[in-house]
């Protein structure tokens, strides 16, 4: 070997095995999994008053009427595994050890169709593409525009929705009895107080976004809400 770059030759080793090293520590960071949940609502909070959801689902009572739900689309930034955060209304950052354990794609219309089956109490709701054989009277297109926020801070949910009423019944194409849209925002909730340890410190993180997550599920809920209302209305 050549004296006068085996120092130099010591040194880029030195180098490369500490960044190596480093990348593993970085890497060996656990990443966190998280899911949409359905909407619950508790009767406990409204007293004395009408609980909405049970006039939603007086309107459905000794109706024979058969749902579609979709398409719903969603927003291409969203179609990811990473946990979409907003940092300013044109930057977001994509959380790569915070991660949805599904797919947002298939999972917010499940939720979504889950949602609306329990709020409307209507067993016939079928998620789309559905079989040429179901026949639909009314269909529920949704767009999601945008879902994601800040953890610790909020949430928001700009959606657009039509309902659609079938003019034959082997026509999922029909006629636009309701449209709207969606603009929520709910508040992300963290009840822990960051502890001086490290381990406290990753802790709060996933809590954060254990709570972001339920936010979310929250907005897809008013979502629901709204939806069947405006349907209950329709038929």
């Amino acid at each position: 070997m050549n004296k006068k770059f085996g120092p130099t030759i010591f040194i880029l080793v030195i180098f490369f095995s500490s960044s190596l090293f480093l990348s593993g520590c970085i890497k060996s960071q656990p990443s966190k999994f998280y899911v949409l949940t359905p909407y619950k609502y508790s009767t406990d909070k409204y007293g004395t008053d009408k609980n909405p959801i049970d006039t939603i689902r007086g309107g459905f009572i000794n109706k024979d009427i058969t749902i579609g739900l979709g398409p719903v689309s969603i927003a291409k930034y969203l179609d990811r595994s990473q946990l979409v955060v907003r940092l300013t209304p044109n930057q977001i950052k994509l959380e790569d050890f915070h991660l949805w354990a599904g797919s947002p794609r298939d999972d917010i219309p499940a939720i979504l169709l889950e949602n609306l089956t329990s709020i409307m109490g209507v067993d016939t709701i079928y998620k789309y593409p559905w079989q040429r054989h179901v026949d639909i009277d009314y269909q529920i297109v949704v767009e999601i525009i945008q879902l994601d926020g800040k953890p610790g801070e909020s949430v928001r949910l700009v959606a657009r929705w039509e309902i659609l009423k079938s003019s034959s019944k082997s026509n999922i194409k029909g006629v636009v009895v309701k449209s709207g849209k969606a603009d929520f925002t709910e508040t992300v909730a963290v009840n822990m107080v960051e502890s001086e340890s490290g381990v406290g410190e990753n802790l709060l993180s996933s809590n954060r976004f254990d709570s972001f997550a339920a936010a979310q599920s929250r907005a897809l809920g008013k979502l629901s809400i709204m939806i069947a209302q405006s349907l209950a209305d329709s038929v």
